[in-house]
């Protein structure tokens, strides 16, 4: 009979020789490491079997070359620098990226994982072989089972969601499912690999012990995506990612936008909470609590109401369902429905649409509330984005004609500028009050007002000629025409007003009757 190889994964001069062949590129069989790597992502049973041949081989469970720990380390390298220069500012924020991957994560966690995982095989899953002998589980194997499982794990959450962080840090519900369900899968995979190596041992049993956590895993990322808890968002928190993107490097304004205002704003996290679409329903719920605008059995229209956070928050206030209310959105692009919400696909100014509005408000009906979340899309040019969205101002007053009722509420969104005041003066003609707010949930850097109006008077005269003359001023480029303005010197003013008193009184005195 023959003896069993002798095992030299504990040996302290096996150890050793594994560090110092780390510096020597050619002692070090890369294509060997490379291939494995393929296998874990696409084959990870022929990774356990090249383990039983190196044992039949060499006479060790554990890797003697340690070509894949630093081609593990160098991936890890790289993927930090560009989370770094992506999202950080300078160079300390570059390097504790970069740290926070290769020794927290990879190195510290995985070497108490693998600790953890050595302490149960040897301690709970150990039995003695057919040939009597008292086999142990090296901790350099068990570090080995990390690695392979770590592999994949770190494709799917530091390689792909890099790329898909646009998509994953989202405020939609679909963005949720899809970071929870990324997460889910890395993490099971990473289970199904360290149960698969640790069941290649033949004195190990009930290796399946390490499938639990992925169940509980699972039950987690089911539970966050129910109260719409984005793991993805979790995920750059601990890897360190600074809240404030890089635009210098990336992206500009819009970068900016996905990491700051999706990841690190309080609104969307409420927001993602309170199951609201979107931030903008604080907004509303602020000017509501202020000013008391929705009461029981109310019509309320919002216009521009994708993606649904204004009738959601009108739903809730004018308790749609417990009373005669009715809520109707009116957007040009589709929405997902809401619960007892009448959504009305199209263009507000275009007749059909507005017809299509009546029906729904009803024969011989008009609404209570009149919302306008509207916004052009802005340019970055105050003084173009201010007068593109006061000419859709005036043209939801001109709708506002005819579907608004007497006593009615108006409330809408402006950008401050010189004609705020304008506008300001005309609703104070069609309404008893008019007040400007701008709610704690507007941010700081925003220009946009919200103009509340009570108290509708009625139809008065129709502004729509004028917003075609803005129009056509703004397209074609013109300025309004103004009377030119002749400035008079002061010292020959005194003789001109002379000079027609005389004329005024030689004709009076003629009996002539001077010009008025």
């Amino acid at each position: 009979m023959m003896l069993p190889p002798y095992s030299q994964d504990s040996s302290y001069s096996s150890l050793m020789e594994y560090l110092r062949r780390m510096f020597h590129k050619k002692q070090m069989d890369l294509e060997y490491t490379f291939s494995q790597m393929v296998y874990l992502c696409i084959a990870p049973r022929k990774v356990c079997q090249l383990t039983i041949y190196r044992h039949q081989t060499k006479g060790r469970w554990s890797r003697d070359d340690p070509a894949f720990v630093v081609i593990q380390v160098l991936f890890l390298a790289v993927s930090g620098i560009a989370y770094g220069v992506c999202f950080s500012h300078t160079f300390l924020q570059v390097l504790r990226v970069f740290l926070i991957g290769i020794v927290v994560h990879f190195l510290l966690l995985g070497s108490l994982v693998a600790a953890v995982c050595n302490f149960i095989a040897n301690r709970h899953l150990r039995v003695r072989t057919f040939q009597g002998l008292d086999q142990r589980v090296p901790f350099l194997y068990s570090f080995d089972v990390h690695c392979n499982a770590f592999f994949p794990t770190f494709l799917l959450l530091y390689v792909v969601q890099y790329f898909l962080f646009p998509l994953l840090l989202s405020d939609r519900v679909v963005s949720c499912i899809f970071g929870n369900a990324l997460c889910s899968i890395a993490l099971m995979y990473y289970c199904y690999i360290t149960c698969l190596g640790y069941s290649t041992l033949p004195f190990i049993r009930n290796a399946q012990v390490f499938l639990y956590p992925a169940i509980v895993g699972l039950v987690i990322a089911v539970v966050f995506t129910v109260t719409r808890t984005n793991l993805s968002v979790k995920f750059f928190h601990i890897l360190g990612v600074p809240p404030h993107f890089n635009n210098n490097r990336f992206g500009g304004s819009l970068a900016k936008r996905w990491l700051d205002v999706r990841m690190h704003d309080m609104y969307v996290r409420r927001a993602q909470r309170d199951m609201y679409r979107s931030r903008a329903a604080y907004k509303l719920l602020q000017l509501d609590d202020r000013f008391s605008i929705f009461r029981k059995n109310q019509r309320v229209i919002d216009l521009g109401c994708y993606s649904g956070g204004w009738s959601q928050v009108a739903l809730k206030r004018t308790r749609v369902g417990e009373s005669d209310s009715v809520v109707i959105g009116v957007d040009k692009v589709r929405m997902d429905a809401l619960q007892l919400h009448t959504f009305v696909q199209g263009d507000i100014t275009e007749p059909s649409t507005i017809d299509a509005v009546k029906r729904a408000l009803g024969e011989n009906k008009k609404a209570h509330v009149l919302l306008s979340d509207m916004a052009p899309n802005v340019t970055g040019r105050r003084a173009d984005d201010h007068l593109e969205i006061t000419e859709l101002n005036m043209k939801t007053l001109d709708v506002m004609e005819s579907i608004l009722g007497v006593k009615g509420w108006l409330v809408m969104k402006t950008f401050f500028g010189p004609e705020t005041q304008k506008l300001r003066t005309f609703l104070e003609s069609r309404f008893y009050k008019v007040r400007a707010s701008r709610p704690h949930a507007t941010r700081p850097e925003s220009r946009e007002v919200y103009l509340i109006a009570s108290g509708y008077r009625g139809r008065g005269v129709s502004i729509a000629s004028e917003v075609n003359e803005r129009a056509r001023v703004r397209k074609e480029g013109w300025e309004l025409e103004q009377p030119p303005k002749v400035r008079i010197p002061q010292n020959e003013a005194g003789a001109i007003r002379q000079e027609e008193e005389l004329e005024r009184r030689a004709k009076t005195s003629a009996g002539v009757m001077p010009e008025e």
